[in-house]
């Protein structure tokens, strides 16, 4: 088992990790303003952490520390049509001690031992377009339409990422019933490369919001392996959504394990501010 070591090369990368401003990727909890507006524009930050062994005798351990902007648009268009967008670009920091064919975002894609390594830069940068139906009336769910790009800008010579795009196309659709919001989705994922193949991936939860101020919940997420042989991955998330004020939230999450390939637990934290 190893445990990240406080080398005098590694130091600098973990204190940058410290600093206030990243975001990961997961998407903010509740939002009580669910009537889109014609425009804003947030940025946000966060950090995450988990530790597994992905089915090798060596245990990973990662953490990343991210930056993005999030834009939200409704274009007026011809006979009051309403089409909200929502732009999204993340671009993060990784840091990776553990077996070199463990990477993040994928876990485990090869059998077998490797070796191991202690190695950190620019993760792979991830952009998304979402397309929001709002209803106009009561029992009728929210939707989102969405393609996600994955631009290749992890380094391949340090172990940090496959090297090719990847694009995503899903669907998620969220049913909001008083203080309670039940969400569900699923995404196809076309791999670049000829060493991975396309994959579905799926999400299913609730949350349940206290008040004006907090928020709740529960999520299980689903991924299936780009390469064979490595099994699938399966993760429940416990999280919490707090509004801070009324530009700032503050989103401190879990991670738990429920498959061979997949961290044994994590935690993090986003925060998002609204401009």
């Amino acid at each position: 088992m190893t445990r990240f070591k406080l080398q005098p090369r590694a130091l600098p990368i973990l204190l940058l990790a410290l600093l206030p401003g990243s975001l990961l990727q997961a998407d903010e909890g509740f939002d009580e303003e669910y009537a889109p507006r014609r425009f804003y524009a947030s940025a946000g930050g966060g950090f995450d952490y988990s530790t597994g062994d992905y089915g090798d005798p060596v245990e990973t351990e990662m953490f990343s520390h991210s930056l993005s902007v999030k834009l939200e648009y409704e274009p007026p268009l011809p006979g009051g049509l309403e089409v909200p967008l929502t732009l999204r670009v993340l671009v993060p920091y990784v840091l990776v001690d553990g077996p070199d064919d463990v990477l993040p975002g994928e876990g485990a894609t090869a059998i077998g031992r490797t070796p191991s390594s202690m190695r950190h830069g620019i993760g792979d940068i991830f952009t998304s377009l979402t397309y929001t139906y709002y209803p106009d009336r009561q029992y009728v769910p929210f939707v989102d339409v969405s393609t996600k790009l994955k631009i290749p800008s992890a380094s391949t010579a340090k172990n940090l990422g496959t090297g090719h795009a990847d694009v995503s196309f899903g669907l998620e659709v969220t049913e909001v019933l008083g203080p309670v919001s039940v969400f569900g989705g699923a995404a196809y994922r076309l791999k670049g490369g000829s060493d991975f193949r396309n994959i579905w991936l799926a999400s299913l939860g609730t949350n349940v919001t206290l008040g004006r101020r907090a928020s709740v919940g529960l999520a299980y997420d689903f991924r299936q392996a780009s390469t064979g042989g490595v099994g699938d991955s399966h993760e429940i998330s416990p999280f919490v959504s707090l509004r801070v004020s009324d530009s700032l939230r503050f989103s401190p999450y879990g991670v738990i394990g429920l498959s061979t390939n997949s961290p044994a637990w994590g935690l993090g934290g986003t925060f998002q501010v609204k401009f």
